[in-house]
C-alpha cells in the first residue's frame, strides 16, 4: 500500500508561514506542479481538485506575475524564492522523491536506499508510528508504508530546499489525516538528508516541537 495520491489541501487551517501575500498557498502549490511538468488534467488529479480550478488558479497566477505562459510563471516565481530552483545532483534527487510519494510512489526514495541508511524521525510517538531510528532499504521502506496505512496526507509542499557538499535540508508544510480517529494535523517539518556515493547514507525528520506538542495535546483531547 502506498501513501495516498489524492489529496485536498485546506491550506486556510495551516499555520503561517513565509510566503509573501502575493501569492496564495494553493496558487503556490500549483507553481510547484507546474515547475514538476504536471499537466492541468495531473494537477487536478493529484490535488483533487477539478481541472478548471487549476485553470483558475493558473490564470490568477499569471495575472499577479505579469507573465503569459507557465516557463515565465516559474522562472519569475523562482527568482523570487517561491520555488525551487530545480537544481541537479541530491536536490534533484529528493525532489522527485517528494513528487513520486505524493503521486503514490516510492521507487525514487527505494532506489536510493541500502542496507547502511539510517533513518531517523523525531515524531512525537503517540502520534506517529514511524518514530524512531531504523536502518536498512527493507526496514525503512516498511516505515514508510506505515505511515501511508495510518495516516491520508492532505497537504505536502515543500517551501524551502538547501544544499551543500553532499546534504539536503528542506522545510515543509504537511497536512495529515489520521484514518482511523480522522483527526487533522499540521506540521511544520525539516527533513535533513546526507548522501554518500549516490545512496542515502541518512535521513532524518526534525517537527516543529511547539506545534507537534500542540497537536498532540488535540488529539488526546
Amino acid at each position: 500500500m502506498t501513501p495516498q495520491s489524492r489529496f485536498a489541501s485546506p491550506y486556510g487551517n495551516l499555520p503561517k508561514s513565509d510566503f509573501p501575500p502575493l501569492l496564495t498557498r494553493r496558487e503556490i502549490e500549483v507553481l510547484h506542479w507546474i515547475a514538476a511538468g504536471k499537466s492541468n488534467a495531473e494537477q487536478a488529479l493529484i490535488l483533487n481538485i477539478s481541472a478548471n480550478t487549476v485553470s483558475y488558479h493558473l490564470k490568477n497566477i499569471f495575472r499577479k506575475l505579469d507573465v503569459s505562459s507557465r516557463a515565465s510563471a516559474v522562472r519569475v516565481a523562482t527568482s523570487m524564492g517561491l520555488l525551487v530552483d530545480g537544481g541537479s545532483g541530491n536536490k534533484r534527487i529528493v525532489e522527485k522523491i517528494y513528487n513520486s510519494f505524493v503521486e503514490g510512489s516510492l521507487d525514487p526514495l527505494a532506489d536510493v536506499l541500502n542496507d547502511a541508511t539510517e533513518w531517523i524521525s523525531t515524531a512525537p510517538q503517540a502520534l506517529f508510528p514511524h518514530a524512531g531510528l531504523y536502518r536498512g532499504k527493507e526496514t525503512i521502506l516498511r516505515q514508510v508504508v506505515l505511515i501511508g496505512r495510518t495516516y491520508e496526507t492532505t497537504s505536502f509542499l515543500p517551501r524551502i530546499f538547501v544544499e551543500e557538499a553532499g546534504q539536503v535540508a528542506v522545510y515543509l508544510d504537511v497536512g495529515l489525516i489520521h484514518k482511523a480517529s480522522r483527526n487533522q494535523m499540521y506540521f511544520d517539518v525539516a527533513h535533513f538528508w546526507a548522501f554518500r556515493e549516490g545512496k542515502l547514507a541518512r535521513y532524518v525528520e526534525v517537527f516543529n516541537t511547539a506545534v507537534a506538542q500542540e497537536q498532540q495535546g488535540d488529539a488526546r483531547s
